[in-house]
């Protein structure tokens, strides 16, 4: 028999299947989609591969052998190659990038060369050799003093970039053995406790001797006593003291420490919700047993759900999913971020228990491994996350709910670039099973697409509490400056939080810019600063005052002067989130503020820490970015502003509108969500565009009329398809000449297709990121199995043809900036 393996590599020159020999020994072991170590290469290096396919021969002679099975693990099926294969063709990823999306983050192995003396060397030779080579003796000590090491370490301890060639030499000369040793990342995790080694009577006597001359020792004793072992880091903090008082009393023999692994795929939510069902409103039970009969029969079926905000969607989706195990299916649920939505989390857990996973990337490597088994071993029957949840291992998926589905997150713009919702649409197919997308404010596209008869559409058009919609104003910042108001904050605004922090109510205002100002100008000369790695003006951020790069994470501390003229006239443009706080305190000193931005939520509990602060009504108003938009209940927000209404309108990409529309959408319905009535105030300097008037008026269909009328007319998505090639190097020259001469093959292979457009290359907006210079060009085209593979062939010729300039093709890309 014969495997067909794939690489774990990110070469792209190695994308490819590689055809082994199955030794008899592993005959009956090795199953498609594990993990083997095969010899690969001239040198026969170690590596790890993944079994693609498995046949009766192949075509190639002389196959090397499989080595041996890594992992008795299988991490995915004949199913799950076919959806490989469409993903390949559709987002022209490599094989490794595709595999990996159904691998649980950090499973590989890496096989390491260790250097050890070799045991026959002979010491007067190696101390000859070492006069001779400063490098060489710098190995030789690091190896005796240590023992066994990696090339890396020798790297690290020698100051070398490369230790190679001398490794060699030693090697040759018989000084020292090179082995390979495998490293998996998945590993467990340990605590140290700590616990008395002598009985405690000996231990309350030692504390009598000691307590006056170290008193820090006698505390840790009379703590132990009490305890039968105590975790290491609570035991310093309780003795407050440091490790070395505990490890001279290990030394000398009277304390132990223990090393316990830990469990750590213990994930905690929030349950407090009540866990009783309510009665569903009519609506709410007319839209459950609609889709609920299209679980129960076994065929695929398809819903989109266009439900204003507070329509009571998540009960929907609960009573959906209690549908689904019931019937001895499982169920998938999607959502934009899931650091963004704890409160619908909670009402999850609170439903279901122990019979949930969750899948994001704020989790450990090992919760995530171990959240994946949970899946992988039926041990539950839903799985919540992000986009990379869609590929949950589940044998039988009867639901696939995909939350906020207008939310440009289920796209990725990493290799895979690949559409959470397409395949999701795939999967029901397969499978099928049914699908529900749902929103306050559908993607244009899907809307498209039920009209077209691919969804269904279920309309839920009223609030929950049968409240009415917020009550929304439009400010116009023009009338604001020439009255004299120079503020951020019209005066509508104003009178609006005055207001509301008055009657112990809370706000949310919106601005989708993090940092204290857009960028730092001289108003002498008008240099503004810029990165010097990408060619875009710095952001200052007045909480750490430092001006940012938000491209590359270049820092710099606030010039006094200006670079070019030494003018001391630096000035401030445009706004940020640190602005908006500030302004506020000044205005409103006794307001308890917080920002909640990609600033503020880098820690793992960022986000949960923030909107509980904010839920327990700790502060009275919160600022922040897109963040704010999604999912958010807070039954005691009343007011809602939207601080620059116009910032993403002008954006130079055929979506602005609809992201404008569904941003301003959005966050307005965060606003009086239980029985108080809410209000929102768009701030303005386009008071009469037609986007802002249906934002204003939360008008999703004369929006979606009037979009897809312009749609129509050029010729953009859903009518025809965006592919983006981004090429990027270090060489300018190189770069422009790659993608010059893709642009050249693609318009000539492509010369005899109608109703396709390629466009000229370009710079891409962003032209320079980290030292890397970009260009681009697109293509716009109806989907056609016969383009594709042209492009493909051009593709494949051309990934290893251009001297460090990377291409990567995007299908349908976020942005066509």
């Amino acid at each position: 028999m014969v495997a067909r393996v794939v690489i774990n590599s990110n070469t792209l020159s190695t994308d490819r299947l590689y055809d082994y020999s199955i030794p008899s020994c592993l005959d009956e072991k090795i199953r498609l989609g594990m993990r083997v170590k095969v010899p690969f290469g001239r040198g026969n290096r170690f590596q790890e591969a993944y079994v693609y396919e498995i046949v009766q021969k192949s075509e190639c002679q002389g196959l090397k052998s499989i080595s041996d099975i890594v992992s008795d693990k299988t991490y995915f099926g004949k199913k799950e190659v076919e959806l490989i294969e469409f993903m390949r063709h559709r987002y022209f990823c490599s094989y490794m990038s595709a595999i990996r999306s159904f691998v649980p983050a950090g499973v590989n192995v890496k096989y390491v060369n260790y250097i050890s003396i070799s045991p026959g060397a002979d010491s007067c030779e190696i101390e000859k050799y070492c006069k001779k080579s400063s490098v060489g003796a710098k190995i030789i000590k690091c190896i005796q003093v240590y023992g066994a090491m990696s090339e890396d370490e020798l790297k690290l301890e020698t100051g070398k970039t490369s230790v190679r060639a001398t490794l060699n030499k030693l090697k040759d000369k018989g000084f020292i053995l090179i082995e390979q040793r495998e490293h998996e990342n998945v590993k467990d995790t340990y605590k140290t406790y700590v616990e008395l080694a002598i009985d405690r009577q000996e231990a309350y006597d030692l504390i009598d001797t000691i307590s006056k001359k170290a008193p820090a020792r006698a505390r840790i004793l009379e703590i132990l006593s009490e305890n039968y072992d105590i975790e290491l880091s609570e035991l310093l903090m309780y003795a407050e003291t440091s490790k070395s008082t505990l490890d001279a009393l290990y030394e000398k023999g009277i304390i132990n420490y223990r090393k316990v692994v830990c469990n750590d795929s213990n994930i905690s939510y929030d349950t407090s919700y009540k866990k009783e069902k309510p009665v569903l409103t009519k609506r709410q039970a007319e839209v459950v047993e609609e889709i609920s009969s299209s679980i129960s029969s076994g065929e695929k079926g398809a819903f989109l759900i266009h439900g204003v905000t507070g329509s009571g969607k998540t009960e929907v989706y609960l009573s959906l999913m209690e549908k689904a195990i019931e019937l001895g299916k499982s169920a998938i649920m999607l959502v934009p971020e899931i650091s963004l939505t704890p409160q619908m989390i909670s009402q999850i857990f609170s439903r279901f228990g122990d019979d949930v996973a969750v899948l994001h990337s704020k989790l450990t490597v090992k919760q995530r491994f171990n959240q994946w088994n949970r899946i992988k071993n039926n041990e539950v029957k839903i799985a919540v996350g992000a986009r990379s949840a869609i590929f949950a291992p589940f044998e039988n998926v009867g639901l696939i709910i995909i939350d906020e589905e207008h939310e440009s997150t289920y796209k990725s713009e990493m290799s895979p670039r690949y559409n959470a919702i397409e395949i999701a649409r795939y999967i029901v197919n397969r499978d099928k099973s049914t699908l529900v997308l749902a929103s306050a404010t559908p993607s244009v596209d899907d809307y498209y697409k039920q009209e077209r008869k691919a969804y269904k559409l279920l309309e839920m058009p009223e609030r929950i509490n049968k409240g009415p919609l917020p009550e929304v104003e439009i400010a116009d910042m023009r009338k604001e400056i020439e009255e004299g108001n120079m503020s951020i904050f019209s005066k509508p605004m104003k009178d609006a939080i005055d207001e509301t922090l008055k009657r112990n109510e809370q706000i949310i205002l919106f601005l989708n810019r993090r940092g204290f100002s857009g960028f730092v100008s001289c108003r002498n000369c008008g240099f503004v600063m810029k990165c010097p790695n990408c060619n875009v003006s710095l952001t200052y951020h007045k909480t750490i005052g430092k001006m940012v790069c938000h491209y590359c994470d270049y820092k710099t501390s606030l010039k006094t002067k200006c670079p070019s003229c030494d003018s001391k006239h630096i000035r401030f443009f445009g706004i940020g989130t640190e602005r908006i706080v500030d302004e506020v305190h000044k205005l409103y000193p006794r307001a308890k503020v917080i920002r909640m931005d990609a600033d503020t939520t880098s820690g793992r509990m960022g986000h949960e820490n923030i909107l509980g602060t904010f839920k327990n009504g700790d502060a009275d108003i919160l600022v922040g970015t897109q963040m704010i938009t999604k999912g958010l209940d807070f039954e005691n927000v009343t007011l809602v502003g939207i601080v620059a209404a116009d910032m993403s309108l002008n954006m130079d990409d055929y979506k602005a509108c609809e992201r404008t529309f569904d941003l301003i959408t959005q966050v307005i319905g965060r606003a009086g969500r239980a029985q108080k009535r809410g209000r929102a105030i768009i701030q303005t300097y386009n008071p009469d565009d037609e986007t802002i008037i249906y934002s204003a008026n939360q008008d999703y269909k004369g929006f979606y009329k009037q979009e897809i009328q312009i749609r129509q007319m050029l010729g953009y998505p859903p009518f025809t398809e965006f592919i983006k090639f981004q090429f990027s190097g270090q060489s300018e020259k190189e770069t422009k000449y790659a993608a010059k001469d893709f642009h050249e093959k693609v318009t000539k292979s492509l010369e005899d297709f109608n109703n396709i457009t390629v466009y000229d290359v370009s710079e891409s907006p962003v032209f320079r990121i980290n030292n890397k210079y970009r260009y681009r060009f697109l293509i716009k085209t109806p989907y056609n199995k016969d383009i594709y593979n042209k492009l493909h062939t051009i593709y494949d010729e051309s990934i290893n043809k251009y001297n460090d300039v990377s291409i990567s093709v995007d299908v349908n890309p976020i942005s066509t900036y």
